[in-house]
């Protein structure tokens, strides 16, 4: 049975250029995920990766041990799909209650959906 929507699918971006680069940042995150132990992860679309260039996230997030796994151009399928494929398995399950993750993806899907 297929579900109907799109948005629950866990999906790989396509590499409409041919030069690998989500998955490149996908493996990077994952690098970061097991070289860190952050307290507060924010995962999500583009609004999230800008996040880590205003001086909010250094004055606020950076102290809170802070990692930030937005790239943009993302849709809810596929934050789910990097969810499920490594940038959350270094997390160590019996800390992960007392961290914060923040989500945030999805705000644009309207226009990707009919």
């Amino acid at each position: 049975m297929s579900d109907s929507n799109p948005a629950a699918t866990p999906t790989v971006v396509e590499d409409g250029c041919g030069d690998g680069r989500w998955m490149s940042v996908h493996k990077r995150l994952v690098s970061d995920a097991q070289e860190k132990e952050p307290e507060v992860v924010f995962i999500g679309d583009s609004l999230i990766a800008h996040l880590s260039y205003i001086e909010m996230w250094d004055t606020h997030f950076a102290p809170m041990h802070a990692i930030n796994f937005g790239i943009g151009s993302e849709r809810i399928e596929n934050v789910l799909w990097r969810v499920l494929n490594g940038e959350m398995d270094q997390m160590n399950p019996k800390n992960l209650c007392s961290r914060e993750i923040a989500i945030f993806a999805g705000c644009g899907a309207t226009c990707w959906y009919k």
